[in-house]
């Protein structure tokens, strides 16, 4: 179903979410400049998972989907994208990435340097511009008819708890990593991630539907465990990324030291003096001082507890998926969305642990 999904609807709300946008930012054509740079970052998004999952909370109880509804259902699934557009580049500035998804992340494509390197101007204006599009979101959802009161509250929601999860890693920053332990960060996952990845979107469209909270709640409970997850399992495709694939680098997190699942295990799991002088050093580390990190990172016990913890939550998660109180169309699609997501990367980080087994772990 997910497959269908991507192929099928994802075209579709592309399309639409592309038209909305020209026509939300065409009445500010001073910035067309910025408008044009966030256009282009935001066609890099082509599957939209968000609005996709939006569109099954839409028809969650339904046995079928036919993916040929969205003039029915309106532009209110798109929000989940704009949110996350928003969110995205704030995370963006913050990690000072350089690269995703193999392309340059908004704040880069700013810096207008040559050799595509981010300087402040460039996080600057992404800053702001992030904060242009709440404007949009909110119009957006002052779109959503009848439904409008509990749309805004949502989207309120979720921000708000997003900002805390975001706030509360930065505020761990002044503390040693490791007096930082993983259920903090799996805590923060679920804050900052799970909630306008997984939770919100699967809302929103349950909400535009009309369906009742005892439907919406005990899905959005699981999405959040698979969100949180999920992201834990970005953090180790941004560690290793030509270990699980390779289209996240998260470099620039390893060199700000923030506090992700493989770099607080290895804090607690090490006893190499000059790995514990790196990851106590002041940041952001130069750029030798990250990689040495990463090196340390697969050559420790790191991997073998970053799978079993994750192997182990991700067991649970698939004993509830088949008792959630949704259709047929919504159960297939929820459990693609596991394996494309938390499966597979796991499945590949066994495999990697097998063919070239770390050289100081245990």
């Amino acid at each position: 179903m997910l497959t269908e999904a991507f192929t099928t609807l994802s075209p579709q709300l592309a399309a639409r979410y592309h038209a909305v946008l020209a026509r939300a930012l065409i009445g500010s054509p001073e910035l067309t400049t910025l408008h044009e740079h966030y256009l282009d970052y935001a066609r890099l998004d082509a599957h939209l998972p968000r609005p996709v999952l939006a569109y099954f909370g839409y028809h969650a109880t339904a046995e079928e989907v036919t993916f040929g509804d969205l003039d029915t259902i309106g532009n209110g699934l798109l929000i989940a994208q704009l949110v996350r557009d928003f969110l995205a580049i704030h995370d963006d500035i913050v990690d000072e990435d350089l690269d995703k998804f193999g392309t340059a992340p908004l704040p880069v494509r700013l810096s207008g340097q040559v050799d595509q390197k981010l300087n402040q101007h460039g996080k600057n204006l992404a800053l702001y511009y992030g904060d242009f599009l709440i404007g949009v979101i909110f119009q957006l959802a002052a779109n959503t008819g009848t439904y409008a009161p509990s749309v805004t509250r949502l989207i309120g929601d979720t921000i708000y708890v997003t900002q805390r999860g975001q706030l509360a890693e930065l505020l761990t920053e002044k503390r040693k990593l490791r007096d930082t332990e993983v259920e903090d960060v799996l805590l923060v996952g679920e804050r900052k991630a799970a909630h306008y990845c997984y939770g919100f979107p699967f809302a929103l469209g349950a909400t535009l539907a009309g369906h009742p909270p005892e439907m919406i709640d005990p899905v959005v409970s699981l999405l959040l465990v698979i969100g949180t997850l999920s992201q834990a399992v970005d953090d180790l495709v941004g560690a290793f990324p030509k270990v699980i694939k390779n289209d996240k680098d998260s470099l620039g997190e390893i060199a700000n030291l923030r506090r992700t699942l493989p770099l607080v295990l290895l804090a607690h799991n090490t006893i190499q003096t000059d790995v514990i002088e790196l990851l106590s050093a002041p940041t952001p580390l130069d750029e030798d001082g990250a990689r040495r990190i990463r090196e340390h990172l697969w050559d420790s016990d790191v991997p073998r507890l970053a799978l079993i913890l994750c192997q182990s939550k991700l067991d649970r998660v698939q004993s509830r998926l088949n008792k959630l109180p949704v259709g047929t169309a919504t159960a297939t699609y929820l459990n693609d969305l596991v394996h494309y997501r938390l499966t597979t990367n796991i499945n590949c980080l066994a495999r990697a642990l097998v063919a070239e087994p770390p050289r100081n772990a245990p």
